[in-house]
């Protein structure tokens, strides 16, 4: 895109990654947590309403990749 300096996109590229990074990181430790968890809490009403809450994050992650892969369409458009 035409008026867009290359290394400023490259760095608003970087800290969108950066973000998907750290978000993906608040999904692990969430995960960690079930598992640690009895079975019989992960399969009552607050496991499963805590796994949506994961389920939630995940979404959030696959927002920020796809507004990464339009950003980086909308840039090498011409």
């Amino acid at each position: 895109m035409k008026g867009i300096n290359p290394k400023e996109y490259a760095a608003i590229e970087s800290s969108l990654r950066d973000a998907v990074e750290q978000v993906e990181g608040l999904r692990v430790a969430a995960e960690d947590y079930k598992e640690s968890r009895s079975e019989k809490w992960c399969e009552g009403d607050a496991g499963e309403a805590y796994e949506d809450k994961i389920e939630q994050i995940g979404d959030v992650i696959e927002q920020f990749n796809d507004l990464i892969a339009d950003l980086t369409t909308i840039i090498e458009e011409d």
